[in-house]
């Protein structure tokens, strides 16, 4: 391939939280650097691992988010 410069790209974020006022909270603190959200799903039970229980804690929601700007890696 030919080297060239990478295109704007969207932005999306995952969040895990058991608290929702939390993941709330976030959403409307990632507006200001990455833009508008475009794109929400529902909440869901995070049932993949245990992982995260011991710092995070039981019942974690997980929803993902896109921005409706995009964004110049170069």
């Amino acid at each position: 391939g030919t080297p060239r410069e990478p295109k704007p790209a969207k932005c999306f974020v995952a969040l895990l939280s058991s608290s929702t006022e939390l993941l709330t909270a976030v959403e409307a603190d990632l507006r200001a650097p990455l833009g508008e959200i475009d794109g929400r799903s529902e909440l869901v039970a995070w049932s993949a691992s245990t992982f995260y229980e011991k710092e995070m804690g039981r019942g974690l929601l997980r929803r993902f988010l896109s921005f409706s700007t995009l964004r110049d890696l170069g």
